[in-house]
């Protein structure tokens, strides 16, 4: 059976006790943790708004986005056709990572890029818990999501997964 941390938060007061502890403590004393992690594989992913978007001046496909991430407007190039003046999206922040890589600031066909719009699936969601429509391209968050705070903690995916093996 798998639940989730939060979720367990919820029915029991464990307060003060961390997720590693909780698992070794289930291990160690009721039911066998069979696995454990977190239901992302993404940092540093902030609320952003897409203020403008035009053309990369170098490629077809790509747009060259500005985005306001509450505190300051970072230049972003973007590939996902979805994007658009308007929304408001998930930003990875230089020095965050997903997809078990680190997001630099770059040139990206001669344009700085400092961040990067992302989907679900760059995040390492499982694709069963994607809405379709947002299976090929970044998320559109509701239009009264706050700017510059933690994306994940506003979708409730800052959370941990346990698998308990159920006898």
């Amino acid at each position: 059976m798998k639940v989730s941390y939060e979720w367990l938060k919820t029915l029991v007061n464990i307060e003060g006790i961390s997720f590693e502890q909780l698992v070794e403590d289930l291990s160690l004393y009721s039911v066998e943790v069979e696995g454990s992690k977190a239901l992302t594989n993404a940092s540093k992913v902030v609320i952003g708004y897409v203020k403008a978007k035009e053309l990369h001046p170098n490629s077809d496909k790509l747009s060259l986005c500005q985005v306001n991430i509450g505190d300051e407007v970072l230049s972003i190039v973007c590939g996902a056709p979805n994007v658009r003046v308007g929304q408001k999206v998930m930003v990875v922040l230089p020095s965050g990572h997903v997809s078990g890589h680190e997001i630099k600031v770059s040139s990206i066909r001669g344009i700085r890029s400092e961040g990067m719009i992302c989907s679900f699936q760059e995040i390492g969601l499982e694709s069963k818990f994607i809405p379709e429509k947002f299976i090929d391209g970044i998320v559109v968050l509701d239009d009264d999501a706050p700017l510059g705070i933690n994306a994940l903690a506003y979708l409730g995916l800052d959370d941990y997964q346990i698998e308990l093996g159920l006898t």
